[in-house]
């Protein structure tokens, strides 16, 4: 058992999960999916995350997801907005909103970077902006994944039903997590950033981290663990794959990893997931 799922069994004590095989009839299920490598001066362009995009794209698809799709000059604010502001669908559909690029964050709040002209705020999606789109969008299922630098910050505080540090120096992490949960668990909110009743949030790295690529993968290191995750990460072994099995899969793969920058600095990172009552089923494992 790992060291989430044991920080939430210390709060959970009394109540019974049972895990059983059932036969699932899926709702009408929604992926939007964003991968920016091409940015305009500013930053740095990246190497794989439309590579991240793609793969996403197809997994999703194959799994019975009406799937939306933008890549580089595609991924504007404005766009984005207008493909969540058009969804037309039920109360009981699924939304799966998926972007990988670059984060950056400042002393409020955590964004991603889309490819505006980069020195203008309208490049920057926040947490609490990205929410309020949700929020518009009538079903009552929706998840956001997202592989860039700081992207746990774009949570709202006090949200975060993992426990892990905003910024991980590699060693255990067991003890802080499980007193990090229950001082989350009894703290008020805040108001900014996506709550657990906008979306379940997996985000790559911490609101103090940077997440990283690489070409041993091709992809985002996150966004290799979520498709690995896709493939092997039918923990309880009921034949579907969900949130939370996804982020565990992610999360493992990624803390057994260090990072080498050319400055000679060694980084860590943790995948994060926002807390919640909930846990939705993605797709069928097969």
């Amino acid at each position: 058992m790992n060291q989430r799922r044991i920080s939430i069994l210390c709060l959970s004590v009394g109540f019974t999960l049972v895990s059983c095989s059932v036969d699932i009839n899926f709702p009408e299920r929604y992926a939007l999916v964003y991968g920016v490598a091409d940015y305009p001066d500013g930053y740095n362009d990246l190497t794989y995350t439309v590579n991240d995009a793609d793969s996403m794209a197809d997994l999703f698809e194959e799994k019975g997801y009406i799937v939306r799709k933008r890549t580089d000059s595609e991924v504007t604010a404005s766009a984005i907005q207008s493909d969540i502001e058009a969804l037309d669908v039920p109360k009981n559909a699924l939304l799966l909103f998926y972007f990988s690029g670059h984060g950056t964050s400042d002393d409020d709040e955590s964004y991603i970077v889309c490819c505006n002209d980069t020195g203008s705020d309208a490049a920057f999606i926040s947490g609490t902006t990205l929410a309020s789109w949700l929020a518009k969008v009538p079903c009552n299922k929706k998840v956001v994944i997202l592989d860039s630098c700081y992207a746990a910050g774009l949570i709202g505080e006090g949200y975060s039903e993992d426990g892990y540090p905003d910024d991980w120096d590699g060693g255990s992490s067991f003890a802080f997590s499980l007193s990090e949960t229950i001082e989350n668990y009894f703290s008020s909110p805040s108001s900014s950033g996506i709550s657990y009743d906008d979306a379940i949030v997996l985000a790559a790295a911490g609101s103090d981290e940077k997440s990283f690529e690489g070409g041993t993968v091709g992809h985002g290191y996150f966004t290799y663990g979520l498709l690995r995750g896709a493939v092997h990460g039918d923990d309880d072994g009921d034949g579907y794959l969900s949130t939370l099995e996804l982020y565990d899969y992610a999360r493992d793969y990624i803390e057994g990893l260090s990072f080498l920058t050319t400055d000679g600095t060694v980084h860590y990172y943790l995948p994060h997931i926002s807390g919640g009552p909930v846990d939705f089923i993605l797709f069928e494992m097969k």
